[in-house]
């Protein structure tokens, strides 16, 4: 299990791995993007994925691929970029797409305002079970009602909260 635990800190950190592909425009653009350039957007898992599986030792990489490729699916086939449902979705990449999600509603963006730690919560919430997958969000929601919805209140390490 130490090789999966390993993995899954890698993954995160290269997820958007594939955007260093897109033209500086597209990535810092200030508004929402067109459709054309979300179709560009979109292609940054596979890209991501294609660059992780050139790097050794590839054996050790194999999870840390899947959650890269995997963390814009969706738990009801909506996502990208192969529409995988439910179980189908690696749990790794299940987990980023559940954190990845909360720390973009909670971050200020030019085309949204941030929302607080608690409605951000609520909206994985009210997407559990079509969106994201509901057990990931109820251990995530259950971990900041812990610490109160204060991330300085979680510990980090082997048995803590994150």
């Amino acid at each position: 299990m130490m090789v999966h635990a390993v993995s899954f800190t890698k993954g995160p950190c290269c997820m958007t791995l594939g955007k260093f592909a897109f033209p500086i425009k597209i990535l810092l653009k200030p508004d929402r993007l067109t459709e054309e350039e979300f179709t560009i957007i979109k292609q940054h898992p596979m890209i991501g994925a294609a660059i992780l599986s050139n790097l050794e030792p590839r054996g050790s990489m194999v999870y840390t691929i899947q959650t890269v490729r995997s963390h814009h699916e969706r738990m009801n086939g909506t996502g990208y970029p192969d529409r995988l449902k439910g179980e189908d979705i690696p749990l790794f990449a299940r987990i980023v797409a559940v954190a990845d999600s909360f720390d973009a509603m909670t971050s200020s963006r030019s085309y949204s305002p941030e929302l607080s730690y608690q409605g951000a919560a609520a909206e994985l919430i009210r997407c559990k079970h079509t969106l994201f997958d509901a057990s990931v969000v109820d251990t995530f929601t259950e971990i900041l009602e812990e610490c109160e919805y204060r991330v300085e209140n979680c510990e980090i390490g082997v048995g803590g909260a994150i």
